[in-house]
């Protein structure tokens, strides 16, 4: 007994030194947090994220990466180049196998002569120059198999007398996307024509929004904390193959209108 006694000190002792040398972790705890940390000891406050419905968008001319520098030839064999673009694509949504939509967590009011209203913040601004867009954060999870958006924007946002954003949002009014008339608008394009491209045309609409519904060309599974990507290609020929640079601006809009859901694709 007098010889075993040490070793009983020594390991009480190495369990009060270890023991008091332990910090506990604070971290997340949220299993369906992007941040989800399962080793952590205690909650933390305010720290959790949810994931994000992302979109990624490749920005193409016949199928290669967009320049303003490409030449363009349309099926009528008119030479152009799309100098400059800007669109909105609202209401992005992804549906589940049951044909469920995926909710997104922030939201958007606003305010028309009809009333007050409230929507998902599905919002995005497509410039040439950006390729990942960040839709909405989220907090399902799952099995996808479509995706649905608008090519423009709902009349009630165009109309709004306000709308309660902060100022780096794309509805806000210094960055809501306007003509040289300073009205509204959702699509816009710089178009360079004739044979030394000397010729600019801007294009742009403030009506005729698109609804665009796709099928993934594989279903797409995400996990708990999982965010919810996927890509869109975007070929902007396609908008204007058929399109008669020599016409009428009414005209050449109508051609636009009728080929721009052709431009989209999703992968």
């Amino acid at each position: 007994m007098i010889r075993r006694l040490p070793v009983f000190i020594i390991i009480a002792v190495l369990i009060l030194t270890f023991s008091s040398c332990y910090k506990r972790v604070e971290g997340c705890l949220d299993s369906v947090s992007s941040n989800y940390n399962p080793l952590a000891d205690d909650a933390c406050s305010g720290c959790c994220k949810n994931p994000n419905l992302t979109i990624s968008i490749k920005h193409q001319i016949n199928d290669t990466f967009y320049s303003p520098t490409d030449t363009i030839f349309n099926l009528k064999n008119q030479m152009y180049k799309i100098l400059d673009f800007s669109y909105y694509i609202s209401d992005v949504r992804v549906r589940f196998l049951n044909g469920d939509f995926l909710n997104g967590i922030k939201k958007v009011d606003y305010t028309t002569s009809a009333g007050n209203f409230t929507v998902e913040d599905n919002f995005i601004k497509i410039r040439p120059d950006v390729f990942v867009y960040t839709v909405n954060e989220i907090r399902n999870f799952g099995i996808f198999d479509s995706l649905f958006f608008v090519a423009g924007l709902d009349v009630g946002i165009r109309s709004a007398s306000s709308i309660n954003v902060a100022n780096s949002h794309v509805l806000s009014d210094s960055l809501f996307l306007k003509d040289e008339n300073k009205q509204k608008i959702w699509w816009h394009v710089t178009i360079a024509k004739g044979k030394d491209f000397s010729d600019t045309l801007q294009l742009s609409f403030d009506l005729n929004e698109q609804e665009v519904d796709m099928v993934f060309a594989k279903n797409l599974e995400t996990k708990p904390g999982n965010n919810v990507p996927f890509t869109i290609k975007v070929n902007y020929d396609a908008w204007f193959e058929e399109t008669d640079f020599e016409a009428d601006l009414s005209e050449i809009k109508n051609s636009v209108l009728k080929n721009l859901k052709k431009g989209f694709i999703v992968e």
